[in-house]
């Protein structure tokens, strides 16, 4: 179900820092592997328990 942000927006003065979710799951992806969270493997990523 798309939802909308409009009201949250306007009262609070907030923006997204990343336009979409995919953008954004990019870069939390990208900070887990580089601090260790997760290591990606030949079929994804898997959480390395750090």
């Amino acid at each position: 179900m798309p939802t909308a942000n409009d009201r949250f927006r306007e009262a609070f003065g907030w923006e997204p820092q990343y336009s979409t979710v995919s953008e954004g799951l990019d870069q939390t992806v990208g900070q887990w592997v580089e601090s260790g969270t997760v290591r990606e493997t030949g079929d994804g990523f898997e959480w390395t328990g750090e």
